[in-house]
């Protein structure tokens, strides 16, 4: 089907395969990717794309507080669109997802 790469803050991801999709009508319409950085296809990455509610607080701040705690995941990388017309009319973004 393609090789897909998704985009993060001007970084390319590109993805190896798809570990989770959320298969409910209802919820944050969860999707988890393994991927690798573009420029670095001996590391591997997994990537975490969901709806979130903008009043609570990022999981992206809760996993750089654990950071110095071992085994702990590293955060490489979080972006958080607030414009979701920019995404269903296809405007530029900060994260975006395409195939190439």
């Amino acid at each position: 089907s393609g090789i897909y790469a998704i985009l993060v803050n001007n970084h390319q991801y590109l993805v190896i395969s798809e570990l989770f999709a959320a298969q409910a009508l209802i919820g944050r319409g969860t999707k988890v990717w393994l991927a690798y950085p573009e420029n670095d296809p001996g590391r591997q990455v997994v990537i975490k794309d969901s709806w979130v509610y903008a009043y609570l607080p990022k999981e992206s701040d809760f996993l750089e507080s654990i950071r110095h705690i071992r085994h702990a995941p590293a955060l490489y990388d979080s972006s958080v669109v607030t414009n979701t017309l920019a995404i269903r009319f296809g405007w530029s973004t900060d994260s975006e997802c395409r195939k190439k």
